[in-house]
């Protein structure tokens, strides 16, 4: 004769995968924003950003023989890349304009260029001769971090240092 006991049915509802989805959620935006505002990962990255822009404007001054200027915002809030006769240049993903907004990129909210070492003017020019100027340093700073990027000389070579 067949057993009459019944089992309970183990069944996941709706109700309980979307309590698991936004549990799982809400971790990983924290995890995120904790990740984004440690110091050291938005400062190196917005740096490295920075020499990475620099070094493709170079590249692309001597590739096609123009000049090009990134001028640093008065604000301190980022930069542009800017054609011999003051005009937005496309950039480097077909994006309209070469503009870095820290305060407009979530990622790099907080980020402030904090001096320019550049002898008095806020924007450098790439020449297919060099830099001009040849040589100075970019002061970028989150919170009271400061790392500095250092143009060395014509030659377009740069050097990343933690500020104390």
């Amino acid at each position: 004769m067949p057993s009459s006991k019944t089992r309970p049915h183990s069944t996941v509802s709706l109700l309980h995968l979307m309590l698991v989805l936004s549990i799982i959620s809400v971790l990983s935006c924290a995890a995120i924003l904790r990740w984004f505002g440690r110091a050291e990962i938005t400062l190196d990255n917005a740096v490295s950003l920075l020499a990475e822009d620099l070094q493709h404007v170079q590249g692309r001054v001597v590739f096609e023989n123009i000049e090009l200027q990134v001028v640093f915002y008065e604000d301190g809030g980022g930069y542009e890349i800017l054609n011999a006769n003051g005009q937005s240049i496309p950039g480097p993903l077909g994006t309209p304009s070469y503009l870095r907004r820290y305060d407009a990129d979530a990622v790099f909210a907080g980020v402030k260029i904090g001096s320019l070492d550049l002898g008095g003017v806020r924007r450098i020019r790439y020449t297919p001769s060099g830099p001009i100027p040849p040589s100075g340093t970019i002061h970028v700073a989150f919170g009271s971090e400061q790392r500095s990027l250092a143009l060395v000389d014509e030659s377009g070579r740069m050097a990343v240092a933690p500020n104390n």
